[in-house]
């Protein structure tokens, strides 16, 4: 079933071990971790860096480059306070608003950790975490936010062939509003990313679908045909009785009826047929859209958005794995988020008639880029899948009812194995 794949997708999003990430760590270089929450009260910003990262955004002249001595820490959290409170911009309603820094603290991890980072050595031992809350007093309207530094990309430097210089970090930040859970990716071209307000609800949060119109076969109005039957065999019946009067007002009465009902009932001659191009529009439609119950965080918005693509047993047993899944991640201390979906592949295999439309089966292959967050810890990766689905016709539009996985070999394997 489909929701095997949404299970795997989200324990794919768990917390790599060190077996796992085999020696190879993706915060093995620069790297921060935003979470933005809007609420009528305030937004409050929780960023996480490691000194690679703060030593990139803002140098400190410190006895080594490699830790923090009790003696700088103040110097240390001052560079941090102003990327922060300074370098960060952040605007509500088109008003900068200054932070109240409520938390900022430098953590040390455990020697014990530094064979994961044999690139960036003890320094990546060294990690800030900080709380922001910027007050407001009404509720937000627009929330823009403008980062300020994009380090080096050590991910790319490693598994990239980028030459000498590699590019620029590209950050993804979490942002919670509405009840609902989106990615904003800040880049050195693109640095800046603005929230509105919306009173988003899982029907603005899908896709529309496309209209599309199937050809059903040739028409032939069996139930008019037969009453007219039915109407002249009468008519011949008063003949024979010498009832010209009634047999005449029979057979009109017949053809009239015959006449009103044409349309009612039509039997279909010859196999339906459907625009490919335009099922496949469809089908693609419906399979992104599924991946928006993601976004949400309360279980009615989750199931409404899944029951916009979704019928059948698949809608309650999918929501069922998606809301058991999000909860293990949460205490697991970390949520996976998908920040990019591609369909490679999706193919008519079948169409057939139902009592209320038509249904056609597609072979599919997609990707799911997915970003799982943890506190200071963020890390992306992409997962290949393939499966039949089926979608059906019914009378609140078109859902798909059956998906059934198939194993192949995978489409991309991400170096380290993230």
């Amino acid at each position: 079933m489909l929701a095997r794949w949404f299970t795997i997708l989200l324990l794919a999003f768990a917390p790599c071990s060190a077996a796992e990430v085999g020696g190879r760590h993706p915060q093995d270089g620069p790297h921060t971790d935003i979470r933005i929450t809007v609420s009528d009260r305030d937004v409050r910003m929780t960023v996480g860096l490691n000194l690679p990262f703060l030593d990139e955004a803002i140098p400190t002249q410190r006895e080594t480059t490699t830790s923090v001595a009790e003696s700088e820490e103040a110097m240390v959290e001052d560079a941090f306070r102003r990327l922060i409170a300074q370098d960060t911009v952040l605007t509500i309603d088109g008003v900068r608003v200054a932070p109240v820094i409520e938390r900022l603290e430098i953590e040390r991890l455990s020697e014990d950790s530094l064979y994961l980072f044999p690139n960036s050595g003890r320094s990546a031992l060294t990690r800030f975490n900080a709380v922001a809350v910027y007050p407001c007093k009404t509720p937000p309207r627009t929330v823009s936010i403008r980062w300020a530094h994009y380090p080096p990309s050590a991910l790319s430097s490693t598994f990239e062939e980028v030459g000498d210089t590699p590019p620029p970090m590209v950050i993804d930040a979490q942002l919670k509003a509405e009840g609902r859970v989106r990615i904003l990716r800040f880049s050195e071209t693109d640095p800046e990313r603005t929230w509105s307000a919306g009173g988003d609800t899982p029907e603005t949060a899908v896709e529309a679908l496309p209209a599309i119109e199937v050809d059903l076969g040739r028409p032939v109005p069996v139930l008019s045909l037969g009453v007219v039957f039915i109407a002249l065999g009468a008519g011949v019946a008063a003949l024979v009785l010498r009832r010209r009067v009634m047999a005449t007002a029979i057979v009109l009465v017949g053809l009239g009826a015959g006449a009103a009902m044409t349309g009612v009932g039509d039997f279909r001659f010859g196999h339906p047929t459907i625009p490919e191009d335009r099922a496949v529009q469809l089908f693609a439609v419906l399979h992104s859209n599924i991946y928006r119950a993601f976004d949400f965080t309360s279980e009615n918005d989750i199931y409404d958005t899944l029951a916009i693509s979704v019928t059948g047993d698949l809608l309650d047993s999918l929501y069922k794995q998606i809301r058991l899944g999000l909860v293990q991640a949460e205490n697991g201390g970390g949520v996976g988020r998908v920040t990019a979906l591609e369909l490679r592949t999706a193919e008519i295999m079948s169409l057939s008639r139902h009592t209320e439309g038509v249904a056609f089966e597609v072979y599919a292959e997609w990707e799911v880029e997915g970003t799982v967050y943890h506190f200071g810890h963020s890390h992306a990766k992409q997962t290949p899948y393939a499966g039949i689905f089926r979608v059906t016709q019914t009378p609140e539009g078109w859902r798909i009812d059956q998906a059934e996985p198939r194993e192949r070999e995978p489409l991309l394997a991400m170096p380290g194995e993230l």
